[in-house]
């Protein structure tokens, strides 16, 4: 009797084995079939593999955040690196806010300062700081959408420069 009690057992194990094997097949068929997993195949997995041999040519750290942390990383750098070419150390740099960005059109993103210094251990401020009046420079931008580090002297300075980044340039779409 206990021989045919281990042997039902055996046929329900393997019953329940085969069950969940047919389920387990039924579920990764219906997951690698959804509109959701097609766009995650072919956003992530497969380029990976097309671009294999040009990703390894960028293996370097600096590549490395250039391509995951974009414009905004290159942005943070370029600025960083015109203080240490004028050997200005350890400034506090105002910015505009990414409002300003958006509403003339300027396709960048602003990093919030505490992304700008993890990215480049530069101190910046935005116009609605507690401390914008110790900036000792800005970051302008004029009309015609160039870029220029301005020193700034005094309160004056700073006002000015908050009041250019409410200015919009370019009319609204």
């Amino acid at each position: 009797m206990n021989l045919k009690n281990q042997n039902d057992q055996n046929k329900a194990v393997t019953v329940r084995r085969v069950l969940l094997l047919f389920a387990s097949i039924l579920f990764i068929y219906l997951f690698f079939n959804t509109e959701a997993t097609h766009i995650w195949l072919e956003d992530r997995i497969l380029p990976f593999r097309r671009h294999v041999k040009e990703d390894l040519q960028h293996m370097s750290l600096k590549d490395r955040k250039e391509i995951r942390w974009g414009g905004s990383y290159i942005g943070a750098q370029g600025l960083a690196n015109y203080f240490r070419r004028e050997h200005i150390k350890d400034p506090l740099v105002l910015i505009p806010p990414q409002e300003y960005f958006t509403r003339n059109g300027i396709n960048i993103t602003m990093p919030e300062p505490i992304v700008f210094y993890y990215y480049s251990g530069l101190r910046t401020i935005l116009p609605n700081s507690p401390y914008l009046y110790k900036a000792q420079y800005a970051l302008a931008i004029d009309s015609a959408m160039n870029t220029d580090i301005v020193h700034l002297s005094g309160k004056e300075d700073i006002d000015k420069i908050v009041k250019a980044y409410t200015t919009i340039y370019k009319p609204e779409p």
